[in-house]
């Protein structure tokens, strides 16, 4: 960032251990993040810089963000600034990594007297010398990234284009060189290397890989980059992933050491800081850049208010991010090994499957009969899942769509349902569903099997889901679990199946679902008006699934989807499990409803979903859905909980979900995805997003059971 030498500012973050990272990208990072932070906001009296500091403002800093920085960052400029033990001893004392940004040049002198060739020359050499015995006697390893943004023109030393002194890259390279190698002359070997460029963009910067030294110079290389917006003449709104893109897929191809966000933030206006924080830091960076070991957010007030308290939206989601266990890291004191830089390295994310590939690994296999389950967590486990390595093979969006109000309706009704309403839904979204779901009763014995219907899905290269109900909620004592059980429905059963047969592409059969509730006729929670117990719906599940079975009916895929375990209407859900070889998918029901049912909390996704996952996941190796979700609009921003759910929650706490189904309809509030501009917006932005472009692979079943 453009700023006065003299300028001296410091840090917020968290703990990641150095990872040996990949250079091509085809996976989201597992491994933790260290978050840093450049501190210097004299209104909250936590100041870390050359001049002024205080200690305890980190503590202060730690406080308002709720945990200690893993990397504290300040400036130092020249003359008679000698290396700062004791500010470094500071930081260390604290757990945390020092990185001084060592800029040479005097805020006041004259630009000329700091060009490259001058500080090549040897005209500095006391100065650095000195500095550089005192680093080495202090012994501790740190982080210095001398010289940044050399690539703009901006700064005494930088090779941009117009810049003031004439520079080249290759006097650029020289300093850097001369100065290194006067640190290692004096064993000033602590002394980590941070190469850092600005982030490429406009007139004023050149390409950043002409300015590299070469890594037998570099430990590590870093990303300056900001949202600047209105604060800069024809600049877009841009997400943290706009910033750093290209210049990522420069640096990761020129070279394969670790890399750093070295300075990043962004202003208030033109959109929501607190959902550019969260976009940035729980999804672009873990899943676009996975090279990146730290980051460093740039916590002061300068062009504008860049602290992570400029609102408090936006520091509530600067401390979800420092709590994230993706951020849990601490950089060591050695770097990790490099790597061959791989000249295909790239940002984006390679796009999912298309809909004729063979299935990804995370879809179900049937190769084996049954699954075994896999990542069971400890019995004192807690409602908010343990996170699991974040999913990399994506998860299928889909929706249930029943906005009769604007005429995009595909429903179970046959008469009523036009395939057109999924082309006017994905027109809204700016995708067609991966998953296209619907509801369909036994009730009237007209609701055959709806070929139309599922033709007109798997002709937009989506996947049907039919939520089959074996009565409704009125329908009373004749669609009990044991009146479906005794037969009396086989012959309707049979049909159907045959009908189901007879299509013969795979589909999802969602039967009997949110059985563990107390609300259908199938149910078995508490004081379920038929008294059905668990065993009874096993019983009803296992008669249906074997008629399909009879008939040949294998391109069903049998999705069990119970309820989240929520309150007195709703029993154990792992005690209505049919059983691994009558499942192909596990699914769960949920919602923030908020003020809609009584005593109820405004809850995240994670809370909504969190314990019942985790029974789940205990409970069986199966592939996981969302069968149903959505949030009401009071109690909190819709638009922050999609986000917060989608780019955050799914990948990271639930990674064993495959696929999620949003309820796009008017029913008890406004549960649609366009209840307001702010939540559409919301939801079409996560409709772009590489994480969320699969498609579910769905294969028939050999033998009848999964």
């Amino acid at each position: 960032m453009l700023r006065r030498i003299a300028a001296a500012l410091a840090i917020t973050t968290l703990f990641a251990t150095v990872p040996i990272l990949r250079t091509t990208r085809v996976a989201a990072s597992t491994n933790p993040i260290a978050l840093g932070a450049f501190v210097n906001d004299t209104p909250g009296n936590m100041v870390f810089d050359d001049s002024t500091s205080d200690p305890t403002s980190l503590d202060r800093y730690a406080s308002l963000v709720g945990r200690m920085p893993a990397i504290v960052m300040w400036y130092q400029g020249w003359g008679n600034n000698h290396f700062q033990t004791t500010m470094a001893a500071a930081v260390t004392a604290r757990n945390a990594i020092p990185m001084i940004t060592w800029q040479p040049a005097v805020g006041a002198a004259d630009p000329s007297e700091y060009s490259c060739k001058a500080v090549a020359s040897g005209k500095y050499d006391a100065y650095m010398r000195a500095w550089a015995q005192a680093a080495a006697a202090w012994g501790h390893p740190f982080l210095l990234r001398f010289a940044h943004e050399m690539n703009g023109n901006w700064y005494p030393w930088g090779t941009g284009p117009g810049n003031s002194n004439g520079n080249t890259p290759a006097d650029y390279i020289a300093e850097w060189r001369h100065v290194h190698d006067l640190f290692a002359s004096v064993g000033a070997t602590n002394a980590l290397w941070v190469w850092a460029p600005g982030a490429t963009g406009g007139p004023t910067t050149g390409p950043l890989q002409d300015d590299y030294p070469g890594d037998g110079y570099v430990d590590y290389v870093a990303l300056d980059g900001y949202n600047f917006y209105v604060l800069k003449p024809h600049d877009p709104y841009k997400s943290l992933a706009q910033l750093f893109g290209p210049s990522y897929t420069t640096l990761t191809a020129l070279t394969g050491k670790p890399v750093l966000i070295g300075e990043t933030s962004s202003l208030e206006q033109g959109g929501s800081k607190a959902a550019w924080i969260t976009q940035g830091f729980l999804n672009d960076i873990p899943t676009l850049f996975p090279r990146v070991v730290g980051a460093i957010w740039f916590d002061a007030i300068k062009e504008t208010d860049w602290r992570v308290n400029s609102s408090s939206s936006s520091l509530t989601a600067f401390q979800q991010v420092a709590a994230s266990p993706q951020y849990q890291g601490q950089l060591g004191g050695t770097p990790p090994p490099t790597p061959s830089p791989t000249a295909t390295s790239s940002p984006t994310p390679t796009p999912a499957s298309s809909p004729t590939s063979t299935a990804t690994p995370t879809d179900i296999a049937f190769s084996t009969p049954t699954a075994t389950p896999s990542g069971v967590p400890s019995a004192t486990a807690t409602a908010t899942p343990t996170p699991s390595p974040v999913s990399t093979n994506g998860v299928a969006l889909g929706a249930f769509i029943n906005d009769g109000a604007h005429n995009v309706e595909f429903t179970g009704k046959v008469t009523t349902s036009d395939p057109a309403a999924i082309d006017r839904y994905a027109s809204m979204v700016g995708r067609t569903p991966a998953i296209v779901m619907w509801y369909q009763s036994f009730l009237s014995y007209l609701n055959g099997f709806p070929t139309q219907m599922v033709n007109g899905v798997v002709a937009r290269g989506s996947t049907p889901m039919i939520t089959w109900m074996p009565g409704s909620d009125s329908s009373g004592s004749a669609y009990s679990c044991k009146a479906v059980t005794s037969g009396a429905y086989d012959a309707y059963i049979r049909s159907y199946a045959m009908a189901a047969a007879a299509w013969g592409h795979p589909f999802l059969l969602q039967f009997a679902h949110e059985m563990n509730g107390n609300w259908y006729p199938w149910s078995t929670g508490p004081n379920n008006a038929n008294r059905n117990t668990p065993a009874d719906f096993i019983a009803e599940w296992k008669h249906v699934h074997d008629i399909f079975t009879s008939v040949g009916a294998t391109n069903a895929l049998w999705v069990w989807s119970p309820n989240v375990t929520n309150g007195p209407t709703t029993g154990p859900l792992q005690d209505d499990y049919p059983g691994d070889g009558y499942v192909d998918y596990v699914a769960l029901d949920g919602y923030n409803w908020y003020t809609l049912q009584p005593n109820t909390p405004y809850r995240s996704f994670a809370q909504v979903f969190g314990s019942s996952y985790t029974t789940l996941t205990a409970m069986t190796g199966k592939p996981v859905l969302i069968g149903q979700t959505s949030s009401v609009e009071n109690g909190g921003s819709k638009a922050h909980w999609i986000t917060q759910a989608f780019l955050s929650d799914i990948p990271t706490l639930f990674p064993r979900v495959v696929g999620v189904v949003w309820s796009d309809s008017l029913a008890d509030t406004d549960w649609r995805i366009n209840s307001s501009s702010s939540a559409l917006d919301a939801y079409r932005h996560i409709a772009t997003f590489p994480q969320f472009q699969r498609k579910l692979q769905l294969v028939r079943r050999p033998h009848g059971k999964a």
